[in-house]
């Protein structure tokens, strides 16, 4: 997350609602008012970035700007999410997931190995629009536009959001896989996060799906803390009492002290039916996922019913 990007982003939009009739935030390319992960009948349009015979950021469009969602590329454009808790009918919907590129699981790597790794993308080592290449990361969440990563040895600055509408075909990918991938830092809505739109992705191999890791959930509470975390397949633990619904499918727990905003990005929990009477007042008593940074919340974006731990009806 890094402010500067934020502006620079809201400069590229305006450009691209002038060229291509689109809006919105990264993690959901598509145009649904309701919720940010389904599909709309106004597609948005990635436009812009080019690499160089370098692999360096090029004229076309705009700078790379990038989760839980998104047009790293600052070129794909969407609706934007649920801001505020107690409005409904806000969020974003998420794109398809339909990229050009890629075969089999992805296509190989053309470039040599520039050693990277996601804790330089997060931690501020590599600069936005820097050229990436990353190696031998596991997935953790998987979006219609692309792909939660985290490092094998976990902890923070470990996780982030892979952009991939209009790149590699990133279909193949499940949880627990083992992946290489090239493409550009970039910011969206102060995600950070790496675009592929002209990148390359490949899966080495399925592995086992990491174990969430447990945080206190004050962590989350605050931005600075919170901000090592994002994109980190995370776990908070409590009694979690579902205090808000919003009409975009997302909802708020709190547990005594802290409020924890749950994603609809990637799972909606209060319309999946796995939550028999599930409204205001249900609780749980642990909930995970990577954690999202959109719309300046972060959110915790389960991936399905396997990421809530002791249900209890209202």
């Amino acid at each position: 997350m890094k402010n500067l990007a934020c502006l620079s982003h809201v400069l590229f939009v305006s450009l691209a609602l002038v060229g291509c009739g689109g809006d919105g935030p990264t993690e959901s390319p598509s145009t649904s008012g309701d919720d940010d992960n389904s599909a709309g009948d106004d597609a948005s349009v990635t436009v812009g970035l080019t690499l160089g015979s370098a692999g360096s950021e090029s004229s076309g469009g705009s700078g790379g700007g990038s989760s839980g969602g998104s047009s790293s590329a600052e070129g794909t454009s969407t609706s934007p999410e649920t801001t505020d808790p107690t409005v409904a009918d806000s969020g974003t919907s998420a794109a398809e997931g339909s990229s050009s590129g890629g075969s089999d699981g992805g296509s190989t790597s053309t470039t040599g190995d520039l050693g990277n790794t996601i804790y330089e993308v997060q931690d501020g080592t590599l600069a936005e629009g820097a050229d990436v290449e990353i190696n031998g990361v596991v997935v953790t969440g998987i979006a219609s536009n692309g792909i939660y990563a985290e490092e094998p040895g976990g902890g923070e600055y470990s996780g982030v959001f892979v952009f991939a509408t209009g790149g590699p075909d990133l279909s193949g990918a499940q949880l627990g896989d083992v992946v290489n991938f090239t493409g550009v830092t970039a910011e969206y809505m102060g995600n950070t996060e790496v675009d592929l739109t002209n990148g390359t992705f490949e899966i080495v191999s399925n592995g086992t799906p990491l174990d969430a890791e447990t945080i206190d959930a004050m962590l989350l509470g605050d931005d600075t803390t919170a901000e090592p975390w994002e994109g980190v397949l995370v776990r908070v633990e409590g009694d979690l009492s579902v205090t808000m619904v919003a009409g975009s499918n997302e909802f708020v727990v709190n547990d005594g002290t802290n409020d924890i905003r749950v994603d609809d990005f990637l799972y909606e929990a209060p319309t999946s039916g796995d939550f028999a009477g599930f409204d205001v007042g249900a609780s749980f008593t642990a909930i995970a996922g990577p954690l999202n940074y959109f719309n300046s919340q972060f959110k915790l974006a389960a991936r399905g019913a396997e990421d809530f731990e002791g249900y209890a009806a209202p």
